[in-house]
């Protein structure tokens, strides 16, 4: 420890005698997904992390888009457009239905996105390389 740095001691109490760690971020449930961003994203409490129920856009068949709440917490890489190398990080929404269209000859984004403001009512990630979204491997 350098002279600048600060040593904080204190006591972690808690209702649960088996626990021995604490989750940081703050993890009650023990699922893996933050308790913030559970109440920022509005996700029941009794919610688990396989959840898949994105009832947004309505009318559809069933809830869900295939991704459980666990990967939407954890997010995925994609490009920013259909049309560039550039990668971003994402965090989808669990309360919306998210689409990775794979448009090699960018046809999805020129005649179905361009024609009208998203049709379906999703959140849509296009790409035209093979590559369009992998899990992030960090967060």
């Amino acid at each position: 420890m350098s002279a600048d740095d600060a040593e904080v001691q204190g006591r972690f109490e808690r209702s649960d005698a088996k626990a021995d760690f604490i989750a940081v971020p703050r993890d009650d449930d023990n699922i893996h997904v933050a308790d913030h961003w559970e109440l920022d994203h509005n996700v029941p409490i009794d919610a688990a992390a396989t959840e898949d129920d994105d009832p947004i856009p309505t009318g559809q068949r069933r809830d869900g888009d295939g991704l459980t709440l666990y990967e939407d917490y954890r997010g995925f890489i994609a490009h920013t457009s259909a049309s560039t190398d550039a990668l971003k990080w994402i965090q989808t929404d669990p309360m919306k239905k998210d689409l990775f269209v794979y448009d090699e000859n960018g046809l999805y984004e020129r005649y179905v996105m361009k024609q009208a403001s998203n049709p379906p009512g999703f959140e849509t990630h296009t790409s035209t390389r093979r590559r369009c979204a992998s899990k992030a491997s960090t967060r």
